[in-house]
This record gives C-alpha cells, structure tokens and sequence, in this order.
C-alpha cells in the first residue's frame, strides 16, 4: 500500500534531502541507510528531490570519506543554525557550502522584507612566525608557537596548516602533532591531524617524520637521551605523502607520490572564496571574473538580477555555470575566454 504525501513544503524537502545526500557520502550507519531509505518512500516528493539533488551533486567535488564525517556533521549544524535565522530566497540561486573542496546546494523560501545584498571576500589565516616562517591555516586549525628552546617548535592540536619553513641551518623547524614530529630545515609542507592519523604532505625539500615522544627527536645536533636511541625516521621527499596512524603499534607506512591533480585538490581549501548573500548575478560574477581567466558575460537583464546566496570558491566559475545550467534553465555559449549567459526561452 502506497503511503499518504506528506503536507511539508518543497522547502522543507529540498533541505532534508540535501542533507541525506551530504550525510550519505560521509557515511551511514545500517539503521541510517535504512531510514534514508524509508524516507524516500514516505513521498514521491523526497525521492524526486533525492534525484535532483544528485543529479547536481555529481557535477561538484565529493567529500573524501575518510575522516570527513565530524567535519560535515559540524557543518551541517552550521547550515541549519543560519537556516533558522535566515531563510533564502526561491528565486535564488541555490546556496553552496564550501568545506575543504566541498560544495553543497539547497533552495529556500522568500524571506519578509528586503534582504541586505553582501560580498565579502575571504582568504585562508596567514601567520609570520618569529623566524619569518610563513604558515596558511586551515578554518578550525589550532596551533601553539614555542621559540623558546633550542629548536623552533610548532604544536598543531587539530586541523591542518602549510608550513613554508624559513631556512636556519643551525636550528631546526619542527612540527608536532598527535605524537608524531616533522623536522625540515627550510622546506615547504602540509601536516593534517585527523581521526585517522597525522597526514604529512612535502611540497619543496624533504622532511624527517618520527612518531612516539618529543624527546626522540634531536635537539639541534645532540639528542635529548644519549642514552637512547632517537626513533627511526622516514624521509619524505617533495612530490610525496605520508599518513601515520595513530592506532597503537600501527606502523607507518611508505611514501607515496601524490600527483599535481591530488596536491591541488588536497590543497583547494587556500584558494580564495567568495561569499554572496543576495548578491545580484551580475555582481557576482564581475567579482569572480577578477580570480579567474575565463570571463562569463550576461546577456539577459532578468538573469542579471537573479540574487546569489552561498560560498565559491573565487576561481572556480565552472561551478556556478554547472549550477546555473541545470537549476535556472540558463543557457551558454563560449567564444576563447568569454562565455555568454542567457535564459533559455520557451
């Protein structure tokens, strides 16, 4: 037997499939995919919004599952606080949630009065250490700084940071996080501290990673305990990767090379975003035009006005076109550089 609609509006549906599909890709657990599942069935209106909003998932970066799922929990608690205290336009262009290479879409529904049209600008947190050793950090990182001794010790706590390593032969840099230590005179590299391990990734140089206590690990060119051995070292070279668990007696493993295309992907979450609130589209395309060589152009003064809510990343137009193809019946034509938009006409 058929089960009665339910009365939710389209909204409602849009939101709550939105938010199966982020949940789905992070991970279910078995009672989870069953719910997904029933949920589908309750109303042929979640299942077709289930469709849809795959259909434009698959056009976007997918979260890498591993280690992923606190974060997108914690962002989708975000997403629906700001969605209690702000409801989004319908004839908007569905919002996106930027999560380290991460986009996400969903609609909404007219708010009262006229919303306040905002851009802003946002760029990863620089930091100049005392040594002039320069440090992107990742939104959520912690780290601590101590100068203090004989090395030139950095604590990450949580998240990950992009360390470029001031050269200073005669006092070495070195990384902690979650037991494990990254040593580079001057270099350049990633280090990310999850619930699966310490990720370290060497863009310039090469790095010594130990794992166990701080005292393993040389203090300039004497060990903390003569009387014992430093622990065994990997060297990862540029080009390379090396993830650490943290599970007891887990033992680490080789180097890997990591290619240009999963370096950049790895390191998407520095490139410059692009925050819109109502934003005009003509607006905001003029702003993602100034971050990008392809150039989109609007040939329809309906679809200049059209309000744009969400994160993008600056670069990354495609998107936006993708986005606006397939929910806004936008068409587009390209000449070299410059891609024209216009409604499609019925």
């Amino acid at each position: 037997m058929s089960r009665r609609p339910t009365s939710l509006p389209s909204s409602q549906i849009d939101a709550a499939a939105a938010d199966w599909i982020i949940r789905r890709d992070a991970g279910l657990t078995d009672a989870e995919k069953a719910a997904f599942t029933s949920w589908q069935a309750e109303d042929p209106r979640h299942a077709a919004a289930v469709t849809r909003h795959d259909q434009a998932w698959s056009m976007l970066d997918h979260p890498r599952s591993n280690g992923t799922a606190v974060e997108l929990e914690q962002a989708l608690g975000r997403r629906s606080a700001r969605r209690t205290r702000r409801r989004l336009a319908a004839t908007s262009l569905v919002a996106v949630l930027l999560l380290a290479g991460l986009f996400w879409i969903w609609p909404g529904s007219q708010p009262g009065g006229s919303p306040v049209s905002t851009a802003i600008v946002l760029n990863p947190e620089l930091q100049t250490l005392p040594d002039g050793t320069r440090v992107e950090v990742r939104s959520g990182a912690s780290l601590a700084v101590d100068f203090s001794g004989p090395l030139r010790r950095v604590t990450l706590q949580r998240g990950e940071a992009l360390f470029q390593v001031a050269k200073d032969p005669q006092r070495a840099f070195v990384v902690s996080a979650a037991g494990v230590e990254v040593r580079a005179v001057g270099t350049a590299f990633l280090v990310g501290v999850g619930g699966a391990g310490v990720d370290v990734i060497v863009t310039e140089g090469k790095v010594a990673v130990r794992t166990g206590p701080a005292s393993s690990m040389p203090e300039g060119n004497n060990l903390v305990s003569p009387s014992e051995a430093p622990a065994p070292a990997t060297y990862v070279d540029a080009g390379r990767r090396l993830m650490v668990g943290l599970a007891p007696g887990q033992v680490t493993a080789e180097p890997t090379e990591i290619s240009n295309a999963e370096l950049s992907d790895r390191l998407a979450w520095r490139a410059t975003r692009l925050e819109f609130s109502y934003t005009p589209l003509a607006e905001a395309i003029a702003l993602m035009n100034q971050h990008s060589q392809v150039r989109l152009v609007i040939d329809d003064p309906d679809l200049a006005t059209l309000p744009v809510n969400g994160l993008f990343r600056a670069d990354n137009s495609a998107t936006l076109l993708r986005l606006l193809e397939a929910n806004f019946e936008v068409s587009s034509t390209r000449e070299g550089d410059v891609i024209t938009l216009r409604r499609l006409r019925k």
